[in-house]
């Protein structure tokens, strides 16, 4: 475990090292506080690529001490978005809108979003 109050790496991978150690502690001491494994899960939208790239982030997810869930009823939920194809689009914002409920009843659920789709300006000002 690190201190959080040491200074980041500049280089990498030294540097994502470092953050993965500070989630690890996070993570554990979130287990404790709660007395079981956190849980996460992914859902990719879109291309090959997302599929490619959501593998490797359930990888880091699980190095820091989450533990995948079939559901979306999870402390954290991913969504891997793109735009190349509309209809993905659609999808993810009909799929936040359950997630909105899931996050009533668990106000401690983290939502993220990442990939293409949110690398655009007007996707991220909805």
């Amino acid at each position: 475990m690190i201190d959080n109050l040491s200074v980041a790496p500049v280089h990498e991978p030294e540097r994502q090292y470092y953050f993965m150690d500070l989630c690890k502690s996070i993570v554990l001491n979130k287990e404790n506080e709660y007395g079981r494994k956190l849980t996460c899960h992914i859902n990719t939208f879109g291309c090959q690529m997302n599929a490619k790239d959501s593998e490797k982030l359930l990888g880091i997810l699980e190095e820091i001490g989450f533990v995948e869930s079939e559901d979306e009823n999870a402390d954290f939920v991913l969504y891997n978005t793109c735009t190349v194809r509309e209809n993905a689009n659609l999808k993810v914002y009909g799929r936040l809108g359950y997630l909105k409920k899931l996050k009533e009843k668990n106000p401690n659920m983290i939502i993220a979003l990442c990939g293409c789709m949110m690398q655009e300006s007007d996707v991220v000002e909805k």
